[in-house]
């Protein structure tokens, strides 16, 4: 149990702590705690450049190509991870400089930085697997549409695409390609295919 004389000094003393006034100093003052930035709040932290993270992002988007939210959202999870990455090699690095001058090798710091690695790569591979799944299923879902709309047997497609004619309940007898300057044209007559 404090007594009061005691309690009477902290509080008076607490009236007369300085912490950080401006939004500068508390937002340096939350990073205190800052060891390698892994589970922060902040994608970019100290030290790292807001212009290069965007840059960064945009090759990865422009590499995944992302076709709507949910794939967007999928690829600023590997983004993110990939960044954090990143991090992860430079602490190691740091970390083997400094174990360096002080000849002292503490494998539990390599382990958990380790862990971690192996954490974001998972992330990173589980994130590529669901982004490849997504555009697997927009494709077939694209070329399901594609062949319930087609309204005859008659299609035009290039020899580019690797597209084969889709030809189930079309009326024809015969199916014939003829080749001219735009591809190949796939043509039926009579009969119904199915």
């Amino acid at each position: 149990m404090v007594s009061e004389k005691k309690l009477a000094a902290n509080r008076l003393n607490a009236q007369k702590s300085t912490g950080p006034k401006t939004d500068e100093g508390k937002a340096k003052s939350a990073r205190n705690a800052t060891t390698h930035g892994l589970f922060c709040r902040d994608v970019v932290v100290q030290g790292e450049d807001d212009d290069e993270f965007a840059h960064f992002r945009d090759k990865f988007r422009k590499s995944l190509k992302p076709r709507d939210t949910i794939e967007d959202a999928v690829v600023n999870r590997i983004v993110i991870a990939q960044w954090k990455l990143r991090r992860i090699y430079a602490a190691e690095k740091e970390l083997f400089e400094r174990k360096q001058r002080l000849s002292d090798y503490s494998a539990e710091e390599f382990d958990r930085l380790s862990r971690y690695e192996q954490r974001l790569s998972f992330e990173i591979h589980r994130c590529l697997r669901e982004l490849k799944e997504l555009q697997k299923r927009e494709l077939e879902d694209d070329e399901q549409s594609i062949a319930q709309n087609e309204p005859t047997a008659v299609r035009n497609f290039n020899r580019t695409t690797g597209l084969e004619p889709v030809l189930v309940g079309a009326e024809v007898d015969e199916f014939e390609l003829d080749d001219n300057e735009h591809g190949l044209e796939a043509r039926g007559t009579g009969g119904r295919v199915t």
